[in-house]
């Protein structure tokens, strides 16, 4: 879109399982430093956090978490997936 080339909105960040993505920042800057409006990391991997938010945040044990993974409930794993260009 020229609309977001011309506000330079678009930004590309590596990714650990899709490569290079493009992301869309804020189309408003908050700062006149170039830097801190930058993306500065790529979204979570599919379970990335799963684990972590499940046993730290809601309580849950490993064995709980393990049913629900073993029964297609939550996933642990990353998922690699495609990214249309």
């Amino acid at each position: 879109d020229k609309h977001m080339k011309a506000k330079n909105i678009v930004q590309y960040v590596d990714h650990s399982t899709a490569g290079k993505i493009p992301l869309m920042r804020l189309p408003v800057e908050f700062s006149k430093d170039k830097d801190i409006n930058k993306i500065k990391l790529p979204p979570p991997t599919l379970g990335e956090h799963t684990h972590e938010i499940l046993s730290q945040i809601l309580g849950y044990d490993d064995v709980w978490i393990n049913s629900l993974a073993e029964k297609g409930v939550i996933s642990l794993d990353e998922v690699k997936y495609e990214v249309a260009e």
